[in-house]
């Protein structure tokens, strides 16, 4: 099979630590992956050969007008193609439509965040399951704001649980306020992350946004 040729950034970026993406793939999709420069030759089952060439060639034309390419995105969207061999590398790598929040711009990162922006924006409850860090409480604040901006809502009520699963408030230190603050942290570093810290503070202040423990919201 002709060898695959790849551009100066994306052999950069597939030699990085040891060659750890070159290794990943090789492990990932049970195939060799010999180099001898930019040239790239592919050893394996045919139907996996054939994905994996179909792989660094999508990364090729994304890594020549990518200016940046985010390490995390790359190892996750080799996984999630393994898994699903009809995905393409450009299903998570292109440019996603931006909340607007004022003045700024917040952009869903990956396929699957923006597939949770559209669901809020078009349903009234959505649920949403994934690990810590994942941008589940920083896009639906995101969305929440850009629509009180947008005068499309007139209050937001934030909550979040209070308690980790077998802890209680009680053996926590400090008043109630001091007490539940960690938990909704996050809340608040999403507000001030898209909003000025003094238009928070009126927001805030005019109860216009209320921040709440989950386990205290009645009626």
């Amino acid at each position: 099979m002709k060898p695959l040729e790849l551009n100066d950034k994306s052999v950069e970026i597939l030699f990085e630590r040891n060659k750890e993406f070159l290794r990943l793939l090789e492990s990932l999709f049970d195939v060799e992956i010999h180099v001898r420069g930019h040239m790239l030759n592919l050893e394996g089952a045919e139907e996996n050969v054939g994905i994996v060439r179909q792989v660094l060639h999508d990364f090729a034309e994304i890594s020549a007008k990518e200016p940046v390419i985010e390490r995390d995105m790359l190892r996750r969207s080799f996984r999630e193609i393994a898994e699903n061999s009809a995905l393409r590398l450009h299903d998570f790598f292109e440019r996603q439509e931006p909340i607007h929040v004022g003045q700024r711009r917040v952009f869903p990162k990956s396929r699957n965040q923006q597939r949770y922006v559209d669901e809020i924006r078009r349903n009234d409850l959505v649920f949403a399951i994934g690990p810590a860090g994942t941008g589940k409480t920083f896009l639906a604040v995101a969305v929440a704001v850009s629509m009180l901006l947008d005068k499309k809502v007139t209050k937001l009520i934030l909550a979040r649980p209070a308690v980790e699963a077998g802890e209680k408030l009680g053996f926590l230190p400090g008043d109630m306020q001091e007490k539940v603050n960690p938990y909704l942290r996050p809340l608040y570093d999403a507000l001030y992350h898209m909003l000025d810290f003094d238009k928070v503070q009126k927001l805030l202040e005019r109860e216009v946004i209320e921040i709440a423990p989950l386990a205290f919201m009645r009626g």
